[in-house]
C-alpha cells in the first residue's frame, strides 16, 4: 500500500501531476496508485483537472473544514492555520448548519488585500441535524424558528408536527437542506413544553447541546443490574474504621469524593483522600463505558444536572453516602509540619463515610458555631487539624509560585417556581479551600508517584504561556503602571506579582481576567509536561 502523505508531497512539489509519470516515480502500478488518488480525491485531498492530471485540492482552490455561522446569514469557512478564514455569504452555504463539515472552493476573482471569500460547493457532513426552536403556526402552515440564530426557520409538513402548539419548545430534525430559495424542512421529534414556563427554557438549552438525561435501554438495564457485596470487597484496604467524611454543596447528591485525617506516631499526620472507584462498575466496551465515553462528564446546569452515569451509579453505588460501605481508591500521604509528603501509597480500598458534611456547616463549624461543634464534637478537632493543614499546603503551594486567580464565580438563585430570582458571588469559605487543597495535593500526589514509575499515564498539562502572549499583556498592564518580569520564559512568580499588587484594588477584576486569558488552555496529555498555572512539576485529574 503506497503511503498517502508520499503522494500528496509529490503532487504537492509538482503542483500538476501525471498519474503515469508518478507511478513510474513511486515504483509502484499505475493501476494501484489510481485507485489511491481515486480515494485522495474522494476524501477531498486533491482535484482532478481536465487534462488528467491531479492537484492538491488547495491548489485548485478547494478548502475542507467546519462551517461557523453568524446571526446575520453569513458565515465563515474555519481554515488551517496561517490562513486567513474564508467568509461564505449567506446565498453561498449550500444549505450548511453551522458547525458542519464541508468544501467551499474560492472565488475566483479574489482582489488582493480583500478577505477571502468562497461557496460552499458540497456538504460533507449527513443529515439529518438536530435543533431546538420554537413552535410558529399560521393558517395551517407550522415552522419551528431556531434557538440557534445561524439556522434559517425550518418548515414542518402537517404529517410531522407531533401536534405540537404554537409557542411550544420542540426538538426537531432537518431532513432537507435549504435550496434554491426554499426553506430547510424536518420533523418535529420531542415536544419539550411551553417556552417561558418554569424549567423548560433551561431543557432546551440542554436539549440544544444534545445532552439527554436519559440513558439507553441497554445502558439503562446494565446499570439496574448493578450491585454491591462482599464479592467487592476482596483484595481491598479496609479503612471502614476510620474517620472519613464527606463535605460537599448543601444540594450534592453524587458525592464522589472523600477525606480522612489521623495523627501519626511521629507526629506527622497521614492525608487521606477516597474516591468512589467507578472503574470497579463501569468496564471497558461495556453499554455503561461507551454512553459515558460519548458524554464525557455530567454537565451541571442551573436546576439540574445532566449526568455521565446513570443515577443507580452517581447517586447511589458511586456515591459515598455516610454510613455505607463504598469501593474506593484512596490516595495516603503522611505530611509533615512544613507541609511536606514524606510518603504516599496509593490503595484499592473500601470507606465508610462517617458523616454527609457541607461547606456552609463546616464553615459554620470553623468560625466557631456552638451549635455546629456540639453536633459534630467527634470530629470538630479533626476538621480544625485538617483546616490548618490546609493552609500549609496552599502557603507550600504559593512559595513554589502556584496562581490563584480571584475572579467572582456567579450563583444564580431560583424561585419554588424554578425561575431565577437572584444572582450572587459566589462564596468560597475554609471548608471549599480545604477539600479545593486537598485534591489538589492527591492530583500532583499521584501523577508524581506514576512518573517515577514510568507507568503510562494521563497527564494533565499546562504549558508555558507564549512570549508574544506575555509582551501584549505587559503593555496591557503598563497602563495600571504594572510591570510584568521577563517575556521569553516568564515564571509563575511573575504572574503571581501582579495579581498581588492589583489584589483588593478596582482593577482587580480585569486584570486578574486579562491575566488569565493571556495563558495557555490546560489540557491532557501522555508527556508529564509541567503544569504552569500550578506550579507544579507533574499533575493530573485523580480527583
Amino acid at each position: 500500500m503506497i503511503e498517502k502523505e508520499r503522494i500528496l508531497q509529490m503532487i504537492g512539489d509538482r503542483i500538476y501531476a501525471d498519474p503515469k509519470m508518478m507511478a513510474q516515480d513511486l515504483e509502484v502500478p499505475e493501476e494501484e496508485l489510481r485507485e489511491e488518488l481515486g480515494a485522495l480525491e474522494k476524501e477531498n485531498e486533491v482535484a482532478k483537472t481536465k487534462s488528467g492530471k491531479y492537484a492538491l485540492a488547495s491548489t485548485m482552490g478547494l478548502f475542507k473544514g467546519v462551517l461557523d455561522c453568524k446571526q446575520g446569514g453569513f458565515a465563515f469557512l474555519r481554515t488551517p492555520e496561517g490562513m486567513d478564514d474564508i467568509f461564505v455569504a449567506p446565498s453561498h452555504k449550500g444549505g450548511a448548519f453551522s458547525g458542519e463539515e464541508v468544501l467551499v472552493k474560492l472565488s475566483k476573482h479574489q482582489q488582493e488585500g480583500k478577505h477571502l471569500e468562497g461557496k460552499v460547493i458540497k456538504v460533507l457532513s449527513p443529515l439529518p441535524v438536530e435543533t431546538v426552536g420554537t413552535v410558529q403556526a399560521k393558517n395551517g402552515t407550522v415552522f419551528v424558528v431556531s434557538d440557534d440564530s445561524a439556522i434559517d426557520d425550518i418548515y414542518v409538513p402537517k404529517s410531522k408536527t407531533m401536534k405540537a402548539k404554537n409557542g411550544q419548545k420542540v426538538v426537531i430534525s432537518v431532513t432537507r437542506r435549504a435550496q434554491n430559495g426554499k426553506s430547510p424542512e424536518g420533523k418535529i421529534t420531542e415536544i419539550l413544553g411551553r417556552a417561558g414556563d418554569a424549567g423548560i427554557d433551561i431543557l432546551a438549552y440542554a436539549r440544544r447541546f444534545g445532552l439527554v438525561s436519559d440513558f439507553p435501554e441497554d445502558c439503562a438495564q446494565q446499570a439496574r443490574e448493578l450491585t454491591g457485596g462482599e464479592k467487592d470487597l476482596k483484595n481491598r484496604l479496609d479503612l471502614r474504621d476510620e474517620m472519613i467524611v464527606t463535605i460537599d454543596g448543601d444540594d450534592a447528591k453524587d458525592l464522589d469524593d472523600a477525606v480522612s485525617l489521623r495523627l501519626l506516631d511521629n507526629g506527622n499526620y497521614e492525608l487521606g483522600v477516597h474516591i468512589a472507584d467507578v472503574s470497579h462498575y463501569v468496564r471497558e466496551e461495556t453499554p455503561l463505558d461507551r454512553e459515558a465515553l460519548r458524554r464525557g462528564t455530567s454537565v451541571y446546569l442551573v436546576d439540574r444536572v445532566v449526568p455521565m452515569l446513570p443515577k443507580e451509579l452517581s447517586n447511589d453505588l458511586c456515591s459515598l453516602n455516610a454510613g455505607e460501605d463504598k469501593l474506593t481508591l484512596s490516595c495516603l500521604m503522611e505530611v509533615n509540619a512544613r507541609g511536606d509528603i514524606v510518603s504516599q501509597r496509593i490503595e484499592n480500598s473500601v470507606i465508610r463515610s462517617r458523616h454527609r458534611l457541607t461547606y456552609n456547616g463546616v464553615n459554620r463549624l470553623l468560625a466557631g458555631d456552638a451549635q455546629e461543634n456540639e453536633a459534630y464534637a467527634d470530629i470538630a478537632g479533626m476538621l480544625r487539624s485538617m483546616n490548618s493543614i490546609a493552609k500549609t499546603l496552599r502557603e507550600r503551594r504559593f512559595e513554589k509560585g502556584s496562581i490563584d486567580f480571584n475572579i467572582d464565580e456567579a450563583e444564580i438563585i431560583l424561585g419554588d417556581n424554578g425561575v431565577p430570582v437572584d444572582v450572587r458571588v459566589r462564596k468560597r469559605g475554609d471548608a471549599e479551600k480545604l477539600i479545593e487543597e486537598f485534591m489538589l495535593r492527591a492530583n500532583i500526589t499521584v501523577a508524581e508517584l506514576y512518573h517515577y514509575m514510568d507507568i503510562p499515564f494521563l497527564y494533565r498539562i499546562h504549558e508555558q504561556p507564549d512570549a508574544d502572549r506575555m509582551k501584549e499583556l505587559a503593555i496591557f498592564l503598563g497602563n495600571f503602571g504594572i510591570h510584568l518580569k521577563g517575556f521569553q520564559n516568564i515564571h509563575p512568580h511573575a504572574i503571581q506579582d501582579v495579581l498581588e499588587k492589583v489584589a483588593g484594588t478596582t482593577e482587580e477584576t480585569i486584570v486578574n481576567t486579562v491575566t488569565l486569558r493571556a495563558l495557555k488552555k490546560a489540557r491532557y496529555a501522555t508527556e508529564p509536561v509541567s503544569h504552569f498555572g500550578l506550579a507544579a512539576d507533574q499533575y493530573c485529574h485523580f480527583t
